[in-house]
């Protein structure tokens, strides 16, 4: 999850950085992390298909609660084009960012 709930092509730099109301450091094997918003990486088919579920445990989409989702400008849902490392600073080493949608009320 990224900070701002925009996503202008074509590097969706817009989004911001992650989303980490908790000023806490990138990634599940930080000893100082992870943010909010961290999620696990997504396992793509050789078709380029993807089809996943996935718990985001540390953010809510109740309005108005710590680390909601549905802040004012919204926040966004970010898809890199590598694996994140899962601690290298500020954003795992994950790449490029491939894909973008906006999450709002």
């Amino acid at each position: 999850m990224h900070e701002t709930g925009s996503c202008q092509p074509p590097d969706f730099k817009s989004a911001g950085g992650h989303f980490n109301p908790g000023q806490t450091k990138h990634g599940k094997k930080h000893p100082e992390g992870p943010h909010a918003g961290d999620l696990p990486n997504i396992e793509v088919g050789e078709d380029g298909t993807v089809n996943t579920e996935t718990t985001a445990e540390l953010v809510t989409l109740k309005k108005g609660k710590d680390n909601s989702l549905y802040k004012e400008g919204g926040t966004a849902l970010v898809i890199h084009a590598g694996a994140d490392d899962y601690i290298s600073q500020p954003s795992g080493d994950a790449g490029d960012r491939i894909a973008c949608g906006v999450i709002a009320e």
